[in-house]
């Protein structure tokens, strides 16, 4: 159950399912992954009627028999919108590049200019925290 929250994959028990640890709804919440299928799922199915005859319920599984889109939504949980969703994914986007520039200026390399004897300055790796001079 752990990779399916980390990778966001919607719980196919849905709402019937016991309620995840804190520590997994947050990564659910994190997921952009769960985001964007809840978004998709949405989009696909709010709205829609579905024509399901008994002959499809051994493949439709837990959703067998359902006739509407609304009620697969409520069966498998979603109750974001479409809206709330794609602002998820930007906040998440945004979280992501900041972080990214966070650690691309803490884990830049640092170079000290020294003067050769050829005229040109050659860039030298500076081990340290200080300034070679």
């Amino acid at each position: 159950m752990m990779t399916h929250m980390l990778t966001g994959v919607i719980d196919p028990a849905g709402t019937t399912a016991q309620q995840p640890l804190l520590v997994m709804r947050g990564m659910q919440l994190l997921s952009p992954i769960r985001h964007a299928i809840e978004g998709l799922c949405v989009l696909e199915l709010k709205g829609t009627r579905l024509a399901f005859s008994a002959a499809d319920a051994p493949r439709m599984g837990g959703l067998a028999l359902v006739r509407t889109g609304d009620e697969v939504l409520m069966r498998l949980g979603i109750v974001s919108s479409f809206d709330v969703c794609m602002r998820w994914l930007g906040a998440l986007a945004c979280l992501h590049l900041l972080g990214a520039a966070v650690a691309l200026v803490l884990t830049r390399p640092r170079f000290a200019r020294a003067r050769s004897a050829l005229d040109g300055a050659v860039l030298v790796p500076v081990t340290g925290g200080g300034d070679a001079k």
